[in-house]
């Protein structure tokens, strides 16, 4: 790549506050216990509709990324705070880095081994409905059990007061991962941020509520979500990543998920732990499919994990049996056709959740 261009995608760093995070994508996995736990006073939860997923044509932009100059302009963080603050925060220089096909993050890990993936945490758990094929979603009923009080039900409501409802992650003391189109809604052009977003970390249902849900401080999407939408879900998917951070770090006492782009994927076992609409409300489901190496594109994952309206942004991770422990790889965004879809953790994604993650 040609120097010009290197210095031109840098000089847009100095268009806007740029503050750097701490490293939190290793994960940390708390001891959870009945007698850890704290949900406080009484709580009654909210009926929500389901954030729906969204379909779109996969093949229609998987090289979208092509000009680093407008990508590195397309990862300006752009937030809304609890109190109705706009914040711009420009891409890290790890971000530009990546654009302009620079090596990775020191420390990057190793491909995946072929085979690897399949969590060996399992229980007391069932599966009932036919989704694709046999449905193989089983229900969580001990929510206290790593990794399962690191991800959580997202609450949020709209400018009419409509509840909708997410799945998220920690992937910080304070920050949660999910997907764009739970925070920002392009069918609603006058008024598209949704607000009001609290995290319920390990919700089991109604009256399993082990942890007061968390109050949000800001929601962030990427500036190319919002800009480059084109009346179809198409000309964004490939930035449809949310993050949001909390008003208290819930993470210090659940812990949280780790997050990696791995450079090559073989064969591998993903898992989607979620809220489906489907099931009994508030309830947490898991479910676990094979990944073949042609599912996996650039920037995205095909698979046939059973996952339904209420999982949008549910993490998509791993268990790396080399150092006994979970990365998130991709989060669910929608389906085309006979499959599941799920936008990939690439480089670039992964250092643009570096800029803010604390």
């Amino acid at each position: 790549m040609r120097k010009t261009t290197a210095f031109a995608l840098a000089a847009l760093l100095a268009s806007g506050a740029y503050a750097s995070a701490a490293d939190n994508s290793a994960g940390k996995e708390a001891t959870v216990t009945e007698g850890t736990r704290d949900a406080g006073a009484a709580v009654t939860l909210k009926p929500a509709k389901a954030v729906p997923k969204i379909e779109a044509d996969r093949s229609a932009s998987r090289d979208v990324i092509t000009d680093p100059a407008a990508a590195a302009k397309s990862f300006t963080f752009v937030g809304r705070s609890s109190d109705g603050k706009m914040v711009n925060v420009a891409p890290g220089d790890a971000v530009v880095k990546a654009l302009t096909g620079e090596k990775a993050a020191e420390g990057s890990r190793a491909p995946l081994a072929e085979g690897q993936g399949e969590d060996p945490e399992t229980g007391d758990e069932e599966g009932s409905r036919q989704i694709v094929g046999k449905d193989e979603r089983a229900q969580v009923y001990n929510t206290l059990r790593a990794p399962y009080p690191t991800i959580g039900y997202l609450e949020m409501a709209d400018s009419s007061g409509q509840q909708y409802s997410c799945t998220a992650a920690l992937i910080g003391p304070s920050t949660i991962l999910t997907a764009a189109q739970c925070l920002y809604n392009h069918q609603n052009p006058d008024d598209p941020w949704r607000d009001k977003f609290v995290f319920w970390p390990g919700l089991g249902g109604e009256k399993n509520i082990p942890f007061q849900g968390v109050a949000y401080d800001t929601a962030y999407v990427a500036q190319g979500f919002i800009d480059n939408y084109t009346d179809n879900y198409d000309s964004v998917w490939q930035y449809d990543l949310g993050i949001v951070t909390l008003q208290e770090p819930i993470g210090n006492s659940v812990g949280w998920m780790g997050y990696w782009a791995f450079p090559n994927m073989g064969k591998f076992t993903a898992n989607v732990v979620g809220y489906p609409y489907d099931k009994e409300g508030f309830t947490m489901w898991r479910s676990a499919c094979d990944v073949k190496p042609d599912e996996v594109g650039d920037y995205d994952i095909a698979y046939t994990c059973d996952v339904t309206d209420g999982m949008v942004g549910a993490p998509i991770y791993i268990y790396d049996q080399e150092t006994k422990s979970r990365y998130i790889i991709g989060v669910n965004i929608g389906d085309f056709g006979e499959k599941n879809w799920g936008l990939r953790m690439y480089q670039a994604l992964f250092e643009w959740i570096q800029t803010v993650n604390k």
